[in-house]
């Protein structure tokens, strides 16, 4: 990001090449943090095949991330909250100050539930790229 910092605030979503193994599909949680910790995610789902979904950054919600790696001596928490002073109306994603990229697989709640998820990429796209 750092040396794209003059085209981050173009960016306008995030495509994820992702499928799920062994089963119909898996939900993904893809968590984009910026340097002061404040972590904006959304869900996507993996299917059988392989396919590209687009998620726009202005649907992430503000949310809570993991400590990475474990925090030391495992008694510490392992949420990380939002800073308090971000998510309130107006507030975004800051493309320029995005430091690191959070993937979390959970158990699907329908049964049909795949042991695994493949991701390919994950990519930035810009407003106006074609």
């Amino acid at each position: 990001i750092a040396a794209h910092r003059t085209e981050a605030p173009r960016a306008d979503a995030i495509a994820v090449k992702l499928r799920s193994e062994g089963g119909a599909h898996k939900m993904l949680q893809v968590t984009l943090i910026e340097q002061d910790g404040a972590a904006w995610s959304a869900s996507v789902v993996a299917s059988e095949n392989w396919s590209t979904v687009s998620v726009p950054l202005r649907t992430l919600q503000l949310s809570r991330s993991i400590h990475i790696p474990s925090p030391y001596p495992g008694l510490w928490d392992y949420w990380r909250e939002s800073p308090a002073r971000r998510g309130g109306p107006g507030d975004h994603l800051h493309v320029e100050d995005l430091e690191r990229v959070q993937l979390t697989v959970s158990p699907n709640t329908d049964g049909n539930n795949a042991p695994e998820v493949a991701v390919e990429s994950i990519r930035l796209t810009f407003a106006g790229a074609p």
